[in-house]
């Protein structure tokens, strides 16, 4: 592998590993963004579900406070399997994964999908705020963007609709 140059202030520095920077949680809203990558995982819960994690990018919001987010990355998870431990779960969850592949236009069988198909699709995400369980360091709880809803950008006319 080639050597690389790194030009970050003090890489070295003991800080650098022991404090993530702050980031401010996108505001809530819609916005128009583009699916950047889908990579595979599993969750951190007991027992470990596999999950598809989607980066989405902000092109656009409908007003300009929304469109000012433009660039910003919203991350998503969906889970892919059943969870024994929270069977109530599991309508949500796969509810929300036929969401997103509905509105990316993703073709998908009883078996799975192809995550490749999702990248590069552009949807219209709706994105909200929940808190988190454990305090930060300064005793407050901390804020986390959350997308709600993922719908396809295509405008259908109300003379279309049967």
């Amino acid at each position: 592998m080639p050597a690389v140059k790194v030009n970050h202030d003090k890489i070295t520095d003991p800080d650098a590993t022991t404090k993530p920077p702050k980031r401010e949680p996108v505001p809530p809203g819609v916005y128009v963004a583009l699916i950047m990558a889908a990579p595979l995982g599993v969750t951190k819960g007991t027992p470990p579900l596999d999950k598809v994690m989607v980066e989405f990018q902000i092109l656009h919001g409908e007003s300009a406070s929304e469109t000012a987010q433009a660039g910003r990355r919203v991350y998503q998870d969906y889970i892919l399997e059943k969870d024994p431990a929270k069977p109530d779960l599991n309508a949500q969850r796969r509810w929300e994964l036929r969401m997103l592949l509905d509105a990316a236009a993703v073709a998908y069988t009883d078996d799975g999908f192809n995550t490749d198909h999702l990248m590069n699709k552009t949807v219209k995400i709706t994105v909200r705020h929940r808190n988190g369980t454990q305090p930060d360091e300064d005793g407050k709880l901390p804020v986390f963007t959350n997308v709600v809803k993922v719908d396809t950008t295509e405008v259908i006319r109300d003379e279309d609709l049967v």
